[in-house]
Order: C-alpha cells, then structure tokens, then sequence
C-alpha cells in the first residue's frame, strides 16, 4: 500500500511540474511580444517633431525634457524594482528546484543534494515495483558517486528533511499523514542501504587499483584464459555462447577488471557505459544466466593469482554491480522488436509491430536498429 502511495505522490510532482514548465513558456512568449512592442514604441519617439525655434533659445523645452526624462526613468526604477522583487520571490515549482532552495536555507551539502536529485527517480521506480534488489543497487551506485564526488562528511538524515519539506510545500492539498509515513519508511529503505555501501569504496579503491595495474602490465599473463577454462567447467553450455580466440578471452576479462577498477574512480561514467554494454549483450543474444558464473571464475582465479584478500573482495563488490546493471539492462531492454531482430525473423518483426500504430512503426525499426549498432 505505501508503494503505491509513493507512486501516487510522485506522478502528482511530475504533473505539477509539467504545469509549471507550461505557464514559464506562455509568460516568455508574452514578454517576447512586450518587448517587441516597447521597440517599436522607441522607434517612433526617435520620428519625433523637431523643437521650435523660441524653445531652443529659451531653454524651457530642455527643462521640461528633463522633467520627463527623470519622471521617465524614475517610473523604469521602479518597473525594473518590482520585476527585481518579484523574481526573488517566484516560487519553485519543481521539486528539483525546491530541493535546492530547502538544502540551501539548511546549509545542506549541496553535492549530496545533487546526486540524490538526479538518482530520485529510479529510486522511486524501484520501490513502485517492489524491487528491493534493484533498489540497493542504485544505492551502490550512489555510494559510489558520494566517494569520488563529496569530500566533507555527509549527514544522510539531511536528504530527509530536504525531501519532505519539499514535497509538502509542492503538494499542499494532497498530503496526509499516510503519504509522509510512506516517504518516510521509503527513507528508512534507502538510508539503511547507503549507510551500508557508503564505507566500502573507500575501503577497497587502493588494494583494487594497485592489483589491477600489476595485473594489466604483465602481457603474458594468461589470466583470462584460466578464468574462462574455468566457466566453461562450470556450465558446459557456456563453451557454445563464447566461440572466440584466446586472445579474446584474455582480453575481455581484462577489460573486466579495469572496469571494475574505473568503477572506483568515475562512476557515473561506468555506469552509464555499462548499460550501453548491457545493451550491446542484447545483439549478441547472451544468456543471463552466464553473469553469475562469470563472475565466479574470475573471483576464483584471482584466489589462485593473488594473496590480497581486499584486493579480491573489491573486485568482486564491483565486478557483481556491473553484471546487475547489465541483466537489469538486458532484461528492461528485451523487447519482443529486438527479440525478433536478433532471431532475424520477419514473422516475429510484424507479430511485434502490429500492437503499434503505423505511424510509430518505421520509428520503433530505428530504434531497435540504433540498439543493434
């Protein structure tokens, strides 16, 4: 039930700000005119009639011009003073930009504020969908994000606070005292995941990196092979999923690693790079199932290679997020268009495209085309 009030709660905060995105577009087109208007106001000033001669000999004209001209310029002030005020006090109407203002007033790290900002949104969607796992998931990535990103000591509670007092002011008439406790024990969710992933990247970003860059170095080392050797004892079905050089088996699970290092160090970029990974694993038509023991061979060759037991532990903290991110990518990214791309099927192409509309259907082709490349 409280899932579903935040699902509730949330589409109402995207309504409002589609509102307010709506009423900022006509108000600039109506000051666009304004102005327009004002110009062609100065341009007939500028056609003005010439003064006569007894006004430019006395020098009255030029004492009533300057009358004008202070009255002029005094009313502007104050045209330019109220559009001044009344900009200082234009409310938000996002909750972004509420956010800001709120951790801003509290004296809030506002690089924190910022990540949770732009990761709020597949918070929500996992917990609409009652997935715990892809929701501690994101908070990995987010923990991450806080260690390359936030250098001063973070009070998680503080997001709270922030969150809260935001949605209220934004949502006035629809909030309640059910809503507030399903934002709260969303909260408590999310905390009790970062206050458990925050410490780990500090804790195993050096034995990584330092074991990674040795590894790497050694051009004979043929570490990829064995792990691979390995899977394929694992599950003999794996052999026919993987037809590919030794060379190319050594120099996947070495892209593995550094990816598994880089995650330490740019996280953001990794995940985004991982997902158009995930992807590309659509075209190559890779059975899921495969992640899991993958990553199991390389962890147990690396207890063969190496004594660093934080070492191995970061590797696989990281090398497991990256296979989650590319299954959740494969499975949200499997749609029954690509499905029928990869089977290379025209039966399963028409079946897929008939629900759609025509005009909607050369642009979904492009889309599952864009995907294959």
């Amino acid at each position: 039930m409280w899932r579903k009030l935040i699902g509730e709660t949330w589409d109402e905060v995207q309504m409002v700000a589609q509102k307010a995105q709506k009423k900022s577009g006509a108000a600039s087109e109506s000051t666009s005119q304004e102005d327009s208007g004002a110009g062609q106001g100065k341009k007939q000033q500028k056609q003005a009639p010439k003064k006569g001669f007894f006004s430019s000999i006395f020098g009255g004209t030029k004492a009533t011009e300057g009358k004008e001209n202070g009255h002029e310029d005094a009313s502007s002030d104050k045209k330019g003073g109220g559009s001044n005020a009344k900009q200082t006090w234009n409310i938000p109407q996002t909750f972004e930009e509420m956010c800001t203002l709120n951790a801003t007033m509290m004296g809030a790290n506002l690089a924190y504020v910022k990540i949770m900002q732009q990761c709020i949104n597949t918070l929500i969607a996992a917990v609409r969908q009652g997935d715990d796992a892809r929701l501690e998931l994101e908070c990995t990535i987010i923990s991450h994000r806080m260690h390359c990103d936030v250098r001063e000591k973070v009070d998680l509670a503080n997001f709270k606070v922030i969150m809260l007092s935001s949605l209220r002011s934004l949502l006035p008439k629809s909030w309640s005292i059910a809503v507030e406790q399903a934002w709260m024990k969303m909260w408590d969710l999310i905390q009790g995941f970062l206050e458990t992933h925050m410490p780990l990247p500090l804790k195993y970003e050096r034995a990584v990196t330092k074991f990674v860059l040795d590894i790497s170095s050694d051009k004979g080392n043929l570490f990829g092979v064995r792990a691979f050797n390995r899977l394929f004892q694992t599950d003999k079905q794996a052999e026919d999923a993987f037809i590919i050089s030794n060379s190319r088996m050594n120099q996947l699970v070495f892209l593995g690693l550094v990816k598994a290092m880089e995650m330490y160090r740019e996280p953001a970029r990794q995940y985004d790079d991982t997902i158009g990974l995930g992807l590309k694993h659509i075209m190559y038509n890779i059975p899921v199932e495969f992640f899991e023991p993958f990553v199991c061979a390389i962890i147990e060759e690396l207890k063969e290679t190496t004594t660093d037991a934080l070492a191995i532990e970061g590797i696989e903290y990281t090398l497991t997020t990256i296979a989650t991110i590319m299954v959740y990518t494969i499975k949200e990214g499997s749609s029954d268009l690509l499905k029928a791309i990869v089977a290379n099927s025209p039966k399963m192409i028409k079946k897929a495209l008939a629900p759609l509309p025509r005009g909607q259907r050369a642009g979904a082709c492009l889309d599952g085309g864009a995907v294959s490349l």
